[in-house]
């Protein structure tokens, strides 16, 4: 693949008492194909032949102002992957290719939020904010709370406080919709978990950052009783969940049925994403890993196969950067030990490098050659340039942190309009 400089500055600013700092920039190459193909927190940028700009400038929040630039790739001549704009997150996917025209970098990242400040969290239901928030700073462009109450089809939408492990956020593969899992349940309502209270998806698109309105239609029926719902993804037609048990299920948007149950191992799920036509799912579950589920996005029962073994895995992203046929670049977030970037050769994958501090939820893209990528904690909203995906170790720069009696789950990129 061929890989160009990347450049681009950004102003610092403070988020949530945290500093903000870090660049973003678009890579630049002569001749060649850029590709990129799959993304699981990844946007492929077109970088063939082209040369980058474009600035985007962050405004005043209640956390401060700065401005920031990003420097979106341009392609002509050549091929690249991705085609516009996009991106997922650590579960989603951002593909295909388009010949001229431009391929942007994203330049913003959603992170889910739960709580609002006012009283320390419990396992009880707890409201939900998607953060909209610049890569290249972390800074504040605007806030989104999940509906509440029932309006029609749709339902209040919550998560537990305390649930770590839950609030997956994911793009779809058209990189117009944004989807997670959780509770058509109030908040306030105790031991959400525990309770009947039907467990749900939440769909958001662009538009429902400017006065749109948030699809939370699409109800799993009696999926994971005492149990969590934990991640969800879309090709735009079809949704898949998983979450603390009963293993991997589809159903449609809007849809009130009861899903088809289409693996029922691993029995716990944690990040569903789609990556180069294929889904994938990290699981706490033996086997501990990231798995293949079926081949391709399967609508009816398949199995699961293990690409590789973590010891606690969150978030995931492929790429594909080499002549090693499919995929053959993968990060993982893992609780424990950081983010873990794995590489494939000759078929057989090996991890290559450990990044710190260790992290839940991730979202990637390619810059040229370089490999960037957004993390969270429960506390911290962080990033990680890994130059040439090459770097031997290293650790990641904070963006901000989550206020007292917040915290953050996944992350996505903004939604295409």
């Amino acid at each position: 693949m061929a890989g160009g400089a990347s450049g681009g500055s950004a102003a610092g600013g403070s988020v949530g008492g945290g500093s903000a700092g870090g660049s973003l920039g678009g890579g630049s190459s002569s001749g060649g194909t850029a590709g990129g193909g799959s993304a699981g927190g990844s946007v492929a940028g077109g970088r063939a032949g082209g040369t980058s700009g474009g600035a985007s400038s962050g405004g005043s929040t209640a956390g401060g102002a700065a401005g920031g630039t990003t420097a979106g790739g341009t392609s002509g001549g050549g091929s690249a992957g991705g085609g516009t704009a996009g991106g997922t997150s650590g579960g989603g996917s951002a593909g295909g290719a388009s010949s001229g025209g431009t391929a942007a970098l994203p330049t913003e990242i959603v992170v889910v939020l739960v709580g609002d400040g006012s009283a320390a969290l419990t396992t009880g239901a707890t409201a939900v904010t998607l953060q909209r928030r610049l890569i290249s700073t972390g800074i504040l462009v605007s806030s989104l709370p999940m509906p509440i109450a029932a309006s029609g089809a749709n339902q209040p939408f919550t998560l537990g406080g305390t649930a770590s492990a839950d609030g997956s956020l994911t793009l779809s593969t058209n990189r117009r919709t944004l989807a997670l899992a959780g509770y058509a349940a109030t908040p306030g309502t105790a031991s959400v978990q525990t309770t009947t209270s039907a467990r749900i998806v939440g769909l958001v698109n662009a538009a429902a950052f400017t006065g749109g309105a948030i699809d939370t239609s699409t109800v799993l029926t009696t999926l994971f009783p005492n149990n969590p719902p934990r991640t969800a993804v879309s090709d735009g037609t079809n949704v898949w969940v998983a979450g603390g048990s009963g293993g991997i299920f589809r159903t449609t948007v809007g849809s009130t049925s009861t899903p088809i149950n289409i693996a029922t191992a691993p029995s716990t799920g944690r990040v569903l994403g789609i990556f180069g036509g294929n889904l994938f799912l990290s699981t706490g579950s033996p086997p501990t890993g990231v798995l293949q589920v079926g081949t391709g996005l399967p609508l009816v029962s398949t199995t699961t196969t293990s690409v590789v073994a973590v010891g606690s895995p969150y978030g995931l992203a492929f790429f594909d950067v080499s002549t090693e046929p499919g995929d053959d670049l993968l990060y993982v977030a893992d609780e424990s030990a950081g983010l873990l970037r794995f590489v494939k050769s000759g078929g057989t994958w090996a991890q290559s490098a450990t990044f710190t501090p260790a992290v839940r939820h991730l979202a990637c893209f390619l810059d040229g050659a370089d490999v960037v990528c957004l993390a969270t904690s429960s506390s911290t909203l962080l990033k990680l340039r890994d130059v040439g995906h090459a770097l031997a170790s290293g650790g990641m720069s904070s963006l901000g942190t989550a206020s007292t009696n917040t915290a953050f789950r996944g992350l996505a990129f903004m939604p295409l309009p």
